[in-house]
C-alpha cells in the first residue's frame, strides 16, 4: 500500500513514470480494459475507477526537448459519445477550431495561431508528426469536476505532472488557474506561498516570463468568468492577452502550414 511520498518515489526505480503515463493514452474505462489499478501511481489513487483519462504524452514528444509550448489544465471534463473509441479520439473528433466553451476559449484564442491546434490534432492522430503544443492536466483522470476529488488525486498526478515538466524541459509553461499553480509550487517549479496564493501575487513572475527571465505564465481558467475580465484588459496579471499572444507566437514560430483540418465536434 502506497501512503506516502516517500513510497511513490521509491516506485520511480522500478516503473518508468512517463511510460506508465502512455499507457493512459488511449482507453475507456469497460470490462477489464483499464491499465490504472497496476501502475505504480494509479493503483491506490481513489480515481483508478473513474470514468476516463484524458492523457496525450507520447515518448515521441521527447524527440523536441526541449518542447515550446505545455498548457497545464486542472482536470478533465470531457462529454465523450459511446461511439468513441477513445478519450483521445474525442480530442480528435473536435471542430477546428474548436468550440468557444470552457478551454475552447484559450484553444481559439491562442492555438490557432501558427496552427497549435490542428498540429496537435495531427500528433494524436501519428506520433510521428510534430507538435509544438502539448496538454496536460494535474490530474489525468475524470473527477467529476470536484475540487474535493482533485485535490484526493493531485497528490498521486502531481507525479506524473513533475516528470513530463522534467523531461519536456519546455520553453514555455502555461498553466490554467490557481489549482494548478498550487501544484507547481509543491513540485518546486514556481516560487510562491501556495497558502496564500492569488492572482495578485504571481504578477511579478507572469512579469519576468514576458521578460525572458522565467518560463512560468498562470492565467486564469478560461472557463472561469476572470478569463473573460482578463481578456477585456480589466483583470491584471502581470501579462495582457496580446502580449501572451506574442510571447506564445515568439516561442513556437516556424513556417509550417497548417494541416489539414479535422471536423466533427464534442463538448468540452
Amino acid at each position: 500500500m502506497i501512503n506516502s511520498q516517500k513510497d511513490i518515489e521509491n516506485k520511480r526505480s522500478i516503473n518508468n513514470i512517463l511510460g506508465d503515463l502512455e499507457k493512459l493514452t488511449d482507453f475507456l474505462l469497460s470490462g477489464e480494459n483499464n491499465p490504472r489499478k497496476n501502475l505504480a501511481i494509479c493503483q491506490n489513487c481513489h480515481l483508478n475507477e473513474s470514468d476516463y483519462s484524458l492523457v496525450f504524452y507520447r515518448k515521441e514528444l521527447l524527440k523536441q526537448k526541449p518542447f515550446p509550448l505545455v498548457f497545464i489544465s486542472r482536470d478533465p471534463n470531457l462529454k465523450v459519445e459511446k461511439e468513441v473509441s477513445s478519450t483521445n479520439q474525442a480530442i480528435i473528433n473536435l471542430k477546428t477550431p474548436p468550440p468557444k466553451k470552457g478551454l475552447g476559449w484559450f484553444f481559439n484564442d491562442f492555438l490557432t495561431i501558427n496552427c497549435l491546434w490542428s498540429r496537435f490534432l495531427e500528433f494524436l492522430k501519428n506520433p510521428n508528426n510534430e507538435s509544438r503544443f502539448y496538454w496536460t492536466h494535474l490530474v489525468k483522470c475524470y473527477a467529476k469536476n470536484s475540487q474535493e476529488e482533485v485535490q484526493k488525486a493531485k497528490n498521486f498526478c502531481k507525479n506524473y505532472l513533475s516528470e513530463e515538466l522534467k523531461q519536456l524541459d519546455p520553453k514555455l509553461i502555461i498553466g490554467a488557474g490557481l489549482d494548478v499553480a498550487r501544484v507547481l509550487v509543491e513540485i518546486g517549479y514556481l516560487q510562491a506561498n501556495k497558502d496564500n496564493l492569488r492572482f495578485e501575487n504571481l504578477q511579478p513572475i507572469n512579469e519576468k516570463t514576458l521578460e525572458g527571465r522565467e518560463r512560468i505564465i498562470i492565467i486564469p481558467h478560461p472557463s472561469q468568468s476572470p478569463y473573460q475580465t482578463w481578456k477585456n484588459g480589466c483583470f491584471k496579471i502581470g501579462i495582457t492577452h496580446k502580449e501572451l499572444t506574442e510571447l506564445i507566437k515568439k516561442v513556437v514560430s516556424d513556417n509550417t502550414n497548417c494541416p489539414q483540418a479535422v471536423s466533427g465536434e464534442i463538448i468540452l
